[in-house]
């Protein structure tokens, strides 16, 4: 017999209202193009919601692999600051400094920290290994200009959702191996076993 669920178990109503927004979910009929303006759409959808609002807020460019690779940079109210180089995510293939511009500036106000957010190249334009390359430039541009970013020379970090998480947690471990030294990273709702390759064949069979 199945009990009804109590109100307290109902979904929060911002929440329901988000979910039929959600983009990236049918893959029969997804494309690169479709992920991308639905990301877009989910993110105007917000457009009436004040946007967090830390220190300073600019566009910039920094040196990149295949030419000047854009990153939008986040200043908190007290520096210096833990330094985060940040990745969106969007299935590795849509996302953009616009689309997750709200989080990164909670990032940067909760966190109190310098936040590098990285418009890094995707696919298909971009094959395997752009994106990784565009990164590991970006988080060794911030180590070596830290200080001028108003960040703390031992606090540097890597950070991002999703796909982001993926490329943040990829790029710790090459960081391991040729540097820069992180103090940490960031992982969130992280994409880091596509394979399936769990420890548990329970999970694998799911």
């Amino acid at each position: 017999m199945t009990k009804e669920a109590s109100p307290d178990r109902r979904l929060d109503p911002e929440i329901a209202e988000l979910l039929p927004k959600l983009p990236l979910r049918d893959s029969r009929t997804l494309t690169p193009s479709i992920a991308r303006e639905q990301l877009i759409a989910l993110a105007q959808s917000r457009s009436n919601i004040p946007l967090p609002q830390p220190a300073a807020v600019a566009d910039v460019s920094i040196p990149g692999p295949a030419g000047s690779l854009p990153v939008r940079l986040y200043r908190p109210a007290r520096m210096p600051a833990s330094t985060v180089v940040y990745f969106h995510g969007g299935g590795w293939v849509a996302g953009d400094l616009n689309t997750h511009d709200r989080q990164a500036r909670l990032l940067a106000i909760e966190v109190n920290a310098v936040v590098l957010s990285v418009d890094y190249r995707r696919p298909p334009e971009t094959k395997f290994p752009g994106a990784f390359d565009d990164g590991l430039a970006a988080t060794r541009w911030a180590a070596a200009n830290i200080t001028e970013l108003g960040g703390h020379a031992a606090r540097l970090a890597v950070a991002g959702d999703s796909a982001g998480a993926n490329l943040a947690a990829a790029l710790a471990q090459a960081c391991r191996e040729g540097g820069p030294r992180l103090a940490a990273q960031l992982l969130i709702y992280p994409a880091v076993d596509a394979a399936g390759n769990y420890r548990s064949e329970v999970e694998n069979a799911k």
